[in-house]
């Protein structure tokens, strides 16, 4: 029963826009429009004024197809940070974390052999000997504690390869025999004379691709009463160890590496120093070849092996005018045990 002012709007209680102040509708009602009004969400809807909580998001480093943004890559079903690198566990330089592959390299192949023969003799430990890397964790007396390239013994007594000087001798056929037993021959060792209890040097190999039969072989000498330990370490793992004084001679080791057949591995020779100066380790005639494999290497024989590389003396023959099998050859018969040549004719005595 009273004036009031004019308020335009929409009026209807059941559109999106409606306005409980209104009293005249004006045709602006808008229907209420439900979708995501999320603009981040995948199923962002422009038109939508009420979020009706439908929005969906890509996955972490995903676009909304489930594809992997840019410097990404899918991993177990998420999308991760790319990491380069090799993925191949039998690879030189395999990498655990990469998660793309790239760059594999598989190390030069064996047969490899080391004497030494053509190596300069020295008296402070190289950065490397051959293609090998020489290493040492000693803090005083660095440069000299370490594998050292000589051919005239251990200037310490008590210790060996015996000799007087790493100076070149005047009379080589007065020096010590190397690995091969050669006198003047070249080797390597360890000289502890210089050096703390426990420092150790260590020979490392660059990267060789393994055959699936490789054998690893070499030449130590260990003597004196303070000799520590040598050890062998393909990829990290211990395949072989000596320790303590192993007289004064020549020794030889075989190591099958049947475990690291066709991998990619790196080989170290580390030697330990022991409690004194009369313990150095030497080395010499490095091999990485394939193992021996003894059998019958014969062709002609019935148990003929095409793989041995070692006659055994285990050979066996097939019995004159026979095959293997025991069986006479064509144009034999069988008589008395033997294989003779066939006589036609009649063999009845009564005939």
């Amino acid at each position: 029963g009273a004036c009031v002012a004019i308020v335009y709007g929409c009026t209807d209680i059941t559109q999106f826009n409606f306005s409980p102040l209104a009293n005249t509708d004006d045709g602006s009602c808008i229907p209420f429009i439900y979708g995501c009004m999320d603009v981040s969400a995948c199923n962002y809807e422009a038109l939508a004024n009420t979020d009706d909580g439908s929005c969906i998001y890509a996955p972490t480093n995903a676009d909304c197809l489930g594809t992997c943004l840019a410097g990404f890559v899918s991993v177990n079903g998420a999308c991760v940070a790319v990491v380069s690198g090799c993925m191949d566990a039998n690879a030189c330089n395999y990498s655990a974390s990469a998660n793309v592959n790239s760059g594999c390299s598989y190390g030069a192949a064996i047969p490899y052999s080391q004497n030494f023969e053509a190596l300069t003799i020295a008296t402070t430990a190289p950065a490397t000997i051959g293609a090998w890397a020489n290493t040492n964790t000693a803090t005083a007396n660095a440069t000299s504690f370490g594998w050292l390239v000589d051919y005239a013994g251990t200037p310490t007594t008590g210790t060996g390869p015996q000799g007087g000087t790493v100076a070149v001798p005047v009379n080589l056929s007065l020096t010590v025999p190397d690995g091969s037993g050669t006198p003047g021959g070249k080797y390597i060792y360890l000289e502890t004379s210089v050096g703390a209890l426990g420092n150790s040097a260590s020979l490392t190999s660059p990267c060789y691709a393994l055959s699936s039969n490789p054998c690893l072989s070499f030449n130590y000498h260990m003597y004196g009463v303070t000799t520590g330990s040598l050890e062998v370490l393909v990829n990290g793992a211990s395949v072989w160890s000596l320790s303590g004084n192993q007289g004064n001679m020549w020794s030889a080791a075989n190591v099958p590496l049947a475990a690291y057949g066709g991998q990619s591995v790196t080989i170290v020779f580390k030697a330990t120093k022991g409690s004194g100066t009369t313990g150095d380790i030497a080395l010499d005639n490095i091999s990485i070849a394939n193992c021996a494999l003894p059998g019958c290497t014969n062709p002609l024989a019935c148990n003929y092996n095409a793989a041995a590389t070692v006659d055994n003396g285990s050979c066996t023959y097939a019995a004159a005018n026979a095959n293997c099998a025991g069986a006479c050859l064509p144009g034999y018969v069988l008589v008395n045990g033997a294989c003779v040549a066939i006589v036609t004719g009649c063999i009845d005595a009564t005939a």
